[in-house]
């Protein structure tokens, strides 16, 4: 089983609400803007949809697999200083289309 995105890491994310798409441990893949739920003094995260028609999606850090930038294909590093790694078109549009979005 893979290392846990770290809380730092993950707060750093939040406060920039970037697009996202967010792979959770059991195999869902959500895309949305990555940022603190409304009442985030309760802990955890939210995927604000990129739909105005949809709730959020909210989870534990203990739920995150893996993250990856929509702008540029991006993975997420897990730690501060941590490599970093790009997928490829083909896989970003593979993950893109899991999530119920397809690229124009």
């Amino acid at each position: 089983m893979s290392k846990l995105y770290s809380k730092e890491m993950l707060d750093t994310l939040a406060e920039r609400e970037f697009e996202v798409a967010v792979e959770f441990m059991n195999g869902d893949i959500e895309v949305g803007i990555f940022k603190y739920p409304k009442y985030h003094h309760r802990g955890g995260y939210a995927l604000r949809p990129l739909t105005i028609n949809e709730g959020g999606t909210y989870f534990s850090r203990s739920q995150v697999k893996r993250i990856v930038y929509l702008s540029n294909g991006l993975v997420y590093p897990k730690e501060k200083n941590g490599p970093h790694k790009i997928l490829n078109m083909l896989d970003l549009n593979e993950l893109v289309n899991k999530a119920g979005y397809e690229y124009l």
